[in-house]
Parts: C-alpha cells; sequence; structure tokens
C-alpha cells in the first residue's frame, strides 16, 4: 500500500510539472548527494530488507524531486550557465579553450577540452563569484577549471594575478593532495579564468570516480567560504589511457633505485620512481643530483616538461612529465641515468666551448667531444624575424649536446644581453634532425645585431656528466 502511494505522489509530481520540467536544471552537487544517497542505503538480501531499501530509494527520489522543482528548499551553488557574464565570454567553449602560451601540454593541452565533465557550480560571497566550470581526471592529473568574476575590479598580487591560492585547499575522499600547476587567463579587469592540474600518484590507490572537495578562503583581499564538493570520473578516458610496469632496479649510491612504471594518457604522460635508502642514515638520494636521458626509437631526445621530487620516511619519490604527443605516439624509449656534479648549466659555466661560424657555405660543420658524441650544424635560415637552426646528433648520450646551443655576434661575450639562446624545450624533430628557432619578432635590433658577424656556441658537458653503468632501461610501449 505505501509503495503504491509513493508511486502514484512521484507521478503526480512529475505530471504536475510536465511542461516546463525540460527546462529545468538542477546543480551537479544535486545529482551526486542523490547518488550518494541511494548507493549508501543498506543492502541485505532478505526480502522483507529489499522491499525496504526499495521503498526508501523510492522517498528520496520523490523528495529530491519535490526539492528540484521548487516544493522544497536546498542551499546550493548555483548553476553557472544560468549567469549572464559567464554564459558571454565562454560562448559554449571549454575554459581550456583559453590559452596565451602556444604550448601542448599540462592546461594548455588542445586535447583536454574533449575530456573534461561540465560541473557549473558557483557561490558568491561579498562580491565575488567562484564558478567550478568544469574538471577532467586521467589517472595522472586532476584538470579543473574555474571561472573567478568580481563585482569590482579585482586586485592583484606582484605577478599580475588575482590572489585566490593563499586561502585554497583540496581533498579527495578526505586526502589532502600534492603539487601540481595552474595559470591564469585575464578577460577583463573584474574576470580571470583559473586552470590548474593536481599531480596524483598513479598507483591504483585514487578510484576511477571520486568525491573532490576545494575551498577558497580569500579573492584579492575579499574573504569568503566558496566550498564546493563534487563527483569526479575518469569515464571520458575509458580505453584511452595506458599504464606499462617497468620494476627495473638499479644500485645509486646507497639506494635502490626503481623506475615503476609510465602512464600515457591523450592529456598526461608520466614516468614514476622510487628510491629507498639501503643504509638507513637519511642519506635519501637526491634526484636534482642525477640527469635522466629519455630518447625514443629514433634517438629523439624527449622533452621533460616538470620533475618533480618528494620524500616521505625513508623513501623518495620521483615523477618526470613529458609531452603527451611526443612519447605516446614513440614505439619505445629508452632510459639513461647520469651523475652530475653541478645543478645549473649556463653557456657561460662551461669549461670548454666550440664556436661555428654561422655561414650555410661552410655548413655543415661537424664537432665532436670528448665524451658524448658529436653534433652537426646542418644549415640555418632567417625568414621574417625568425631565425631556425637545423642540426643533427649522433653517439652515446648525444641528447645532451642539444642544450644550452647559443647565438651571438661573434664580438660579443656569451653572458651579452644581445646574444640568444636556442631552448631545447621547443625544438622539433624530424627524420634524426633537429630544428630549433628563435623569433625576435620582439627585438629586431638584436636579431640584426647578431646577424653581422653570427656565430654558434656548442657548450661541451662532458667534465659535468658521468653515465651509470647498467643504468640502461628500455621500455616498449606499442
Amino acid at each position: 500500500m505505501k509503495d503504491k502511494l509513493i508511486d502514484e505522489y512521484i507521478k503526480h509530481e512529475l505530471d504536475k510539472y510536465k511542461e516546463s520540467i525540460d527546462n529545468v536544471e538542477v546543480s551537479s552537487i544535486f545529482h551526486d548527494k542523490l547518488e550518494d544517497s541511494l548507493a549508501n542505503l543498506p543492502d541485505k538480501q532478505n526480502n522483507n530488507t529489499t522491499n525496504k531499501k526499495s521503498r526508501n530509494k523510492k522517498l528520496i527520489i520523490a523528495a529530491s524531486i519535490a526539492i528540484a522543482l521548487g516544493v522544497g528548499t536546498l542551499s546550493l551553488p548555483v548553476l553557472a550557465k544560468n549567469i549572464p557574464i559567464i554564459n558571454s565570454f565562454l560562448q559554449g567553449k571549454s575554459i581550456f579553450e583559453f590559452q596565451k602560451r602556444e604550448t601542448n601540454f599540462g592546461t594548455d593541452n588542445p586535447n583536454l577540452k574533449e575530456y573534461t565533465t561540465k560541473v557549473n557550480q558557483s557561490l558568491t560571497f561579498n562580491g565575488v563569484t567562484i564558478t567550478v566550470e568544469e574538471v577532467a581526471w586521467d589517472g595522472n592529473k586532476v584538470f579543473i577549471g574555474y571561472i573567478i568574476k568580481g563585482e569590482k575590479n579585482l586586485l592583484l598580487n606582484s605577478l599580475g594575478e588575482p590572489d585566490v591560492l593563499s586561502g585554497y585547499t583540496n581533498s579527495i575522499n578526505g586526502k589532502m593532495l600534492n603539487s601540481g600547476g595552474y595559470s591564469f587567463e585575464k578577460i577583463d579587469d573584474k574576470t580571470y579564468l583559473l586552470k590548474e592540474d593536481i599531480n596524483i600518484s598513479n598507483d591504483g590507490k585514487i578510484p576511477d570516480k571520486f568525491r573532490f572537495y576545494a575551498k577558497f578562503t580569500e579573492v584579492s583581499g575579499v574573504k569568503g567560504n566558496w566550498e564546493f564538493d563534487f563527483i569526479v570520473s575518469q569515464k571520458n578516458f575509458k580505453n584511452q589511457c595506458k599504464t606499462i610496469k617497468i620494476n627495473k632496479k638499479h644500485k645509486v649510491d646507497n639506494n635502490k633505485l626503481v623506475i615503476r612504471r609510465l602512464s600515457l594518457t591523450p592529456v598526461s604522460s608520466l614516468l614514476e620512481m622510487t628510491a629507498t635508502n639501503a643504509t638507513k642514515d637519511n642519506n635519501h638520494i637526491s634526484f636534482n643530483n642525477y640527469e635522466f636521458l629519455i630518447t625514443n626509437e629514433n634517438g629523439q631526445l624527449l622533452n621533460k616538461i616538470r620533475e618533480g621530487y618528494r620524500t616521505e620516511e625513508n623513501d623518495t619519490y620521483g615523477r618526470i612529465e613529458f609531452i603527451p604527443d611526443e612519447i605516446n605516439n614513440s614505439e619505445k624509449i629508452n632510459i639513461e641515468i647520469l651523475k652530475k656534479n653541478i645543478d645549473i648549466l649556463r653557456p657561460e659555466n662551461y669549461k670548454t666551448t666550440y664556436e661555428i661560424p654561422l655561414n650555410n657555405e661552410t655548413l655543415p660543420k661537424k664537432i665532436t667531444t670528448k665524451k658524448f658524441g658529436n653534433i652537426t650544424i646542418n644549415r640555418f635560415e632567417v625568414k621574417d624575424d625568425l631565425l631556425t637552426l637545423y642540426f643533427s646528433v649522433e653517439g652515446n648520450y648525444s641528447g645532451l649536446l642539444t642544450q644550452n646551443i647559443l647565438i651571438k655576434n661573434k664580438n660579443d661575450d656569451s653572458t651579452s644581453d644581445k646574444a640568444a639562446l636556442f631552448r631545447q624545450f621547443i625544438a622539433e624533430y624530424n627524420n634524426k634532425e633537429y630544428k630549433n628557432s628563435i623569433d625576435f619578432k620582439n627585438s629586431k635590433d638584436k636579431l640584426n645585431h647578431i646577424l653581422k658577424d653570427p656565430i654558434i656556441v656548442i657548450p661541451d658537458p662532458s667534465p659535468y656528466y658521468e653515465p651509470l653503468k647498467g643504468s640502461e632501461t628500455e621500455v616498449k610501449i606499442k
């Protein structure tokens, strides 16, 4: 009898609003709470309990319909879609489509917008609205897109950004999270986008679906309690993530280093390692003292976006992040470890450098180093304000030679502000040849000065690195 009454009530509520129900939108946090309530109902095997659970579900659904359609009240973040100013500049776009950097990784990955899930939760305190617009979770990182909107111009910190992170905390299922990265995009003086990526260890301890909690207590000097709670799921990445277990062990000083796994997704790709101090003397391995040289089957040195390390008790955890489009398309990678005796190397730090006059009539020109193979400068070109250098390397560990290549006027010192460094990070690779460019669009005078008598400076890294024998590790990807 009770079941019949509940059924009739649900039908009555739906019929009453059937003409407008298609236009009713409910915040995702409402769905999350309902889902949690249904999932947490007891599930016994006897008939009486089963009927009771069924009845409880119907009661929850009935109450939920009443709340959603205005029969009751519920304090929840409003839908961002219903805020005109947010609608006007997003125009249906993903936050991750707004880019100020021409990069293809992290929060600027062009593929990211294909995998996000809309959250659309907004809270306003003291004239400042924070919106959680969208989120993505690929097993390695959580990517979140926020909108920060003030009724007045937002005060900026010394970095030219609104100060929102000083009072920011987050957690997954109650556990505080590790570090990550973030970037701001300015829409106008009152409106900024915050794009965040949070590192999470791919150790199987985090489920495919979990509850994410975020709290802001201050925005550019304005106090408030912007508290968000929503479900994050990996469903959008189904069958597109790959984890390769490696578990290759090496002895490095007094530490046991284990290269554990390679995790590849369309938006983040990373290598995870651990090191255990065998002597328990707190003399932990410092990953900063080692160079991990990682190349693919063609010999291309893979770019590392970020390297992060942390120590817990007797273990040190390391992770290296790559550009997905580079490593994901490789057949295999080779990992080589070298010990280095200097933290940072700049062109002026090298004991030995080689200078090559930049004249296409005398190129190509090969330089052979003491320990790490050779580099050949093949040619160069200047088009508009872009100077492009083409070069190739060969030999063991020769990937080191692609770093810190400098171009300058022959009469200048390497430390001159008129010298320019080729950033290995943006080099392209094709048919065993690197192509690296410097854009002088905003410094045409510097380009003209260099081209009066240009030379390339090749530093020799031989004195600063020592390969660890037996440290080579090959990982098949395809």
